[in-house]
């Protein structure tokens, strides 16, 4: 990500994101694993658990402002996000209580997802295939 900011309008986010796997990722999951202190079996079936659903992660932003969350298709959460129609550099909203999520555009189909407690996160716009006449 650049040092300056990068300004967007909302409706430039719409659609559907992808996550970016990352070793980053993958050792913050391994390490929340890991402070439960699980049995090895149910450690290696929570990790394949998380991983699976990892691999599986997207977002969608609806033009109305809805922020669903999915994993394989099934849908995690969805929230309402409050926009203004001018250029921002960052889109907040909470996705629960005292749960909030800062989002900053780093390229044109490339966001960073911020949620304290976890590292940053990096999406990757979902382009979906058309089909010719």
């Amino acid at each position: 990500m650049t040092d300056t900011p990068v300004l967007f309008h909302y409706f430039e986010l719409v659609g559907r994101w992808r996550l970016r796997l990352s070793p980053d990722f993958r050792a913050f999951v391994e390490a929340r694993i890991q402070q439960q202190r699980l049995a090895e079996a149910a450690a290696e079936a929570a990790l394949a658990a998380a991983w699976h659903e990892a691999c599986g992660a997207e977002f969608e932003l609806s033009a109305d402002g809805t922020f669903i969350s999915r994993s394989h298709g099934c849908e995690l959460l969805r929230a309402a996000v409050a926009f203004d129609a001018g250029p921002m550099s960052a889109l907040e909203f909470e996705k629960a209580p005292g749960a909030t999520v800062r989002m900053l555009r780093s390229a044109p189909d490339v966001l960073l997802v911020q949620q304290p407690g976890t590292p940053d996160l990096c999406f990757d716009r979902v382009v979906l295939a058309r089909l010719e006449p």
